[in-house]
């Protein structure tokens, strides 16, 4: 199997949730921030070494410009964790039709 059998899912939950524990430090404007700065370090590190398919799946339709940009399709889930995020991804049309013989999944959540 070469890296371009593998198809790679990134979770990423909203964006109003994100990074809560840093409350005391950060508002969260700044949060959200720091999610959509660390999605894009994920997609960019992909990007690099990943050629095959990539996905973004998320309930944040604000993550869709980064994901669209740096080539991932986005996948809309319902916000209900990274469990239903996954398999929301598993049964999407385009993941399932991806020409990948494995899945590797990162949460960003």
């Amino acid at each position: 199997m070469n890296r371009d059998d593998v198809a790679v899912v990134v979770a990423v939950g909203p964006l109003d949730r994100g990074k809560s524990r840093l409350g005391p430090t950060l508002d969260a404007d700044g949060r959200r921030h720091l999610v959509l700065a660390m999605l894009e370090d994920v997609l960019v590190a992909i990007e690099g070494a990943h050629t095959g398919p990539r996905f973004v799946v998320t309930p944040d339709a604000d993550v869709a410009p980064f994901a669209s940009a740096r080539g991932a399709a986005v996948i809309e889930d319902a916000g209900e964790g990274t469990n239903a995020a996954i398999v929301a991804a598993l049964d999407d049309r385009r993941v399932a039709a991806a020409p990948a013989s494995a899945l590797v999944k990162e949460q960003s959540r």
